[in-house]
């Protein structure tokens, strides 16, 4: 609405049988607007919407079948001081009539304005082309709907394969994992149930045998790793070594001090292992 034109009951409503009587005035703030429909049977005339400075747009009657936006805001690029819209959906024979749209606003002198017009609503029976119109147009949108349908089906089948296609890879990994993982408990347990002892020897002369007792003895063989950890003798001097163990049993061994030095030490690992019996130099 702006300051001259006339006062409708929607915008862009299409009048028919509309009444001379209509309202126009100077205005300047729209406190409310409200829409009524006549009663035929002289009874109360029924409001059907509101909206106002206090509240917002809400339909009074009709339930879900009818819409009402508005506001008593003036509009920066309409030039609109405000509106009050109705719309329904399929609408009967209950919503014909005649309808009276009241605006109360201030003028440029904040003095009260009343104005209001009226319009009649006709409900018309749908024709022959109405209904193919309306059965095509359901027709259309029931097969765009399919189309959707379809088309969403073939996405969820293609991320079920995806997700088949994941799931088995990560079965596949996950089973290798934990068949490690077994392994590494195996091994855990060998080495925590495994019979494992150490010490140092030292060779006082060339050619001499150590006994060493083992503290447990083994159940079986075990396979002893021996290692030279110190020399004896001038730095400027040329030695060769070669220690070895010459017998070896379940509950000892004997080391063959075999060397052209006075003496040396050999630090040596016993473990219920059956491997062959290997020198460290």
């Amino acid at each position: 609405m702006t300051d001259t034109e006339y006062i409708v009951g929607r915008r862009d409503l299409e009048k028919r049988d509309t009444e001379t009587v209509t309202s126009h005035a100077d205005v300047n703030h729209v406190t409310s607007i409200i829409v009524t429909r006549v009663s035929t049977e002289g009874a109360q005339n029924v409001t059907v919407a509101t909206v106002s400075s206090f509240e917002p747009a809400s339909a009074k009657v009709d339930g879900d079948k009818l819409k009402v936006t508005g506001t008593t805001e003036p509009s920066t690029t309409s030039g609109e001081k405000g509106y009050l819209e109705l719309t329904w959906t399929h609408p009967l024979q209950d919503q014909a009539g005649v309808y009276v749209c009241e605006v109360f606003a201030l003028n440029s002198n904040l003095h009260p304005e009343a104005l209001s017009v009226s319009v009649k609503v006709d409900i018309e029976d749908a024709t022959i082309p109405d209904l193919i119109h309306y059965i095509s147009e359901n027709d259309r949108k029931i097969e765009n709907l399919q189309n959707q349908i379809d088309e969403f089906k073939f996405k969820i089948g293609f991320l079920d394969n995806d997700a088949q296609s994941l799931t088995d890879q990560y079965k596949v990994k996950f089973d290798a994992i934990a068949t490690d993982i077994a392994n590494l408990k195996m091994a855990a347990n060998n080495l925590t149930n495994q019979n494992i002892q150490m010490g140092n020897i030292t060779c006082h002369s060339s050619n001499s045998d150590v006994s060493v007792k083992f503290d447990t003895p083994y159940v079986s063989t075990p396979t002893v790793f021996i290692a030279i950890n110190e020399l004896s003798g001038s730095v400027y001097n040329s030695y060769s070594f070669s220690p070895y163990v010459s017998k070896l049993e379940r509950a000892e061994f004997i080391l063959r001090c075999s060397s052209s030095s006075n003496g040396f030490g050999v630090s040596w690992i016993a473990l219920d292992i059956d491997n062959d019996i290997t020198i460290l130099n």
